[in-house]
């Protein structure tokens, strides 16, 4: 499959879609969109899985693997933010804005793991961005770990000033903007997906139940 770029039209309408930016988060995603497809999302044609991976490092042999799965692959800058070096990198999970050939995204994070078919929610009532809570956190308080996103250049242009004002990383940005947000009763994060973080701490049974 040739990769394409952001700027080409797709022939679908919504998408998944995760971000790499390393070798183990690249590993990721292949599971994770195993997953997806062994879950029959694509069964849809107007659906389809994106991944966006920095241009360094992208194992060029994991990349073709990627590409047989027939994903669409669009390289793109890192977005970088001083502080904490576990999160340098999360700003660039928000270039899903960028992908504003389709109608509507759901995004999860590379290092969780997508437990079932999410179809529906392509369905919630029109809004720019649709969070759950992060359970695990002090209330209130949302997780971009799933997200369901109407793709806009000018929504990231607006996140970028808050991350540039606030100094803060992906959640706490999106957080700061809350009067776009909505959380649609039925879209918590532990029903669709289980983070990595949460099993290593011990979490799995409440979790996976």
């Amino acid at each position: 499959m040739k990769q394409r770029s952001a700027a080409e039209v797709p022939v679908k309408s919504f998408a998944y879609a995760l971000y790499v930016t390393s070798a183990a988060y690249l590993c990721n995603s292949i599971v994770n969109v195993r997953r997806l497809i062994a879950l029959n999302v694509t069964a849809d044609p107007e659906i389809e899985i994106v991944v966006l991976h920095a241009e360094q490092p992208s194992p060029s042999q994991q990349l073709h693997y990627l590409r047989r799965l027939e994903v669409r692959l669009v390289t793109v800058d890192s977005l970088l933010q001083s502080g904490d070096q576990t999160w340098a990198q999360s700003l660039t999970k928000l270039r899903i804005f960028e992908l504003t050939d389709y109608q509507r995204i759901i995004y999860f994070d590379a290092d969780g793991l997508v437990m079932r078919n999410m179809n529906h929610l392509f369905q919630l009532p029109s809004t720019p961005v649709a969070m759950p809570r992060a359970y695990w956190l002090d209330q209130p308080f949302y997780t971009d770990a799933l997200a369901v996103i109407e793709p806009a250049a000018d929504r990231l242009s607006e996140l970028l000033d808050v991350a540039s004002a606030t100094h803060g990383f992906d959640m706490d940005v999106m957080n700061d903007l809350d009067t776009f947000l909505i959380v649609p009763e039925g879209l918590e994060a532990r029903q669709h997906q289980s983070l990595q973080t949460a099993l290593q701490k011990n979490a799995a049974a409440h979790l996976l139940r």
